[in-house]
């Protein structure tokens, strides 16, 4: 099973959230992910919904994001 079989409806709307909140603050994958600690690939792999985050993700996110995790999650369970 390839990760584009496995992506799920969460795992997509988590992506287009954080990708908002970055559009929104004119930040580039590349410097959110530095934000964040992560690799500009795996961030991106998060943006298109082929992953899901663990919770220390989420975590780091929304810090470099300067939101509460319950922030982008409550997007997620609001399908917004």
């Amino acid at each position: 099973m390839t990760s584009r079989e496995k992506r799920t409806r969460e795992d997509e709307l988590f992506g287009a959230v954080v990708r908002r909140h970055r559009h929104e603050r004119g930040l580039s994958q590349e410097r959110l992910a530095e934000a964040a600690g992560l690799s500009q690939r795996y961030l991106s792999v998060l943006e298109r919904g082929e992953n899901s985050p663990t919770l220390n993700v989420i975590v780091r996110l929304a810090a470099a994001l300067n939101l509460s995790p319950a922030e982008l999650l409550d997007a997620i369970s609001h399908g917004r």
